[in-house]
């Protein structure tokens, strides 16, 4: 492969320039991305204060600054969106009047202290969770919560086919390239067993991504994947340990937690439905006899008929049907304020 010149725009699919800033010294590469499409850009995760100016350089190398039409902040840490604030005065200053900042609405509530006056469009607000960049092309927000932030997305770009992917599939990595190399997986994995929560908030996502056609990832950290890369890291996380479960002792303590409260449920459950069954007991046989000696044929036996389905197990709702004399019956229908026990239990001691 040809060496990378990473002082300039890297071009990695036919819309999308890596314009990160590259630094050997520092094994925690921040990577940010230009989506251009008709002379109009869309810059993915701006990064740092640190590396604004090589930001700006980069960008204006492919196209001019008052053409960005969008900044999108795929979670609120400082190496992902920290220099925003700064980044949209700039872009203002030189022309660009519609701007439009996107983000999760609950990594707004963050992103906001950056400076005062970011207003962001909300990508959970979004029909579909999509955004025309221009006209023939628009990018997909996909909500991938607690990876590792509960508003974190990425950004999915179907016309090149490439996800966006912010912090997860990145990586640490000691000899960074902007292409991954065959053991990629083993470098990224001590990133995700630290940043990443869970085991099962991590299946979650990558369950939806599958869904995607993907052929290449390109991580705001560690290194851009190609397709069978893509597939192959997917595949590998698929029985991964992360987070609050990387300790073999935290796993069984929570899977025995887990075990109680099946069993208690079940337990619950039982009783629940046994209380059902007594309260119908409860409930009024279809002939009421007025005199003392009714018979099937006898002409004082009173047919009555109704239904009653309750919300929860146990019901509010409730008939009585009780003989008052031999000429007279009377009716009560019951409606307790609420549902479940509390109710049922009130129409119980009304029937007594």
């Amino acid at each position: 492969m040809k060496e990378i010149d990473y002082t300039k725009p890297v071009q990695v699919s036919e819309h999308i320039y890596w314009v990160g800033t590259y630094d050997p010294h520092d094994k925690f590469q921040c990577n940010s991305y230009l989506i251009l499409c008709n002379g109009k850009g869309v810059i993915v995760d701006s990064g740092s204060t640190l590396f604004l100016e090589s930001l700006l350089e980069k960008v204006a190398q492919l196209v001019a600054l008052d053409n960005i039409v969008a900044v999108v902040s795929q979670h609120q840490d400082p190496d992902v969106c920290g220099n925003i604030f700064q980044l949209k005065n700039i872009l203002i200053e030189v022309g660009c009047q519609n701007l439009t900042l996107y983000t999760h609405f609950r990594t707004a509530l963050l992103i906001k202290h950056y400076g005062r006056g970011l207003v962001f469009k909300h990508t959970d607000k979004l029909p579909a969770g999509k955004a025309e960049i221009t006209s023939g092309f628009e990018m997909e927000f996909i909500h991938t919560p607690y990876l590792h932030a509960p508003g974190a997305i990425t950004t999915y770009f179907p016309q090149d086919k490439v996800l966006l992917s912010s912090d997860l599939f990145g990586g640490v990595t000691e000899n960074w390239s902007l292409y991954a190399g065959e053991n990629y997986f083993e470098e990224i994995t001590s990133f995700h067993k630290e940043y990443m929560p869970s085991k099962e908030i991590l299946l979650y996502t990558i369950k939806r991504l599958e869904s995607y056609d993907i052929e290449m990832i390109a991580p705001q950290h560690g290194s851009i994947m190609n397709r069978k890369q893509a597939q192959e890291v997917m595949k590998a996380f698929e029985d991964f340990n992360c987070g609050l479960f990387i300790e073999e002792s935290f796993r069984e303590e929570l899977h025995e937690a887990q075990r109680l409260i099946e069993e208690q449920h079940g337990i619950m459950q039982q009783e629940l439905e046994m209380a059902a069954n007594f309260q119908k007991t409860l409930l009024p046989v279809n002939r009421v006899g007025l005199c003392d000696v009714c018979r099937e044929d006898c002409p004082e036996v009173i047919d009555f008929s109704f239904y009653l389905k309750p919300c929860n197990e146990i019901s509010g709702d409730f008939i009585i049907i009780d003989k008052i004399d031999h000429k007279h019956f009377g009716i009560m229908i019951i409606d307790v304020m609420g549902h479940g026990v509390t109710s049922g239990l009130a129409t119980i001691e009304i029937k007594t």
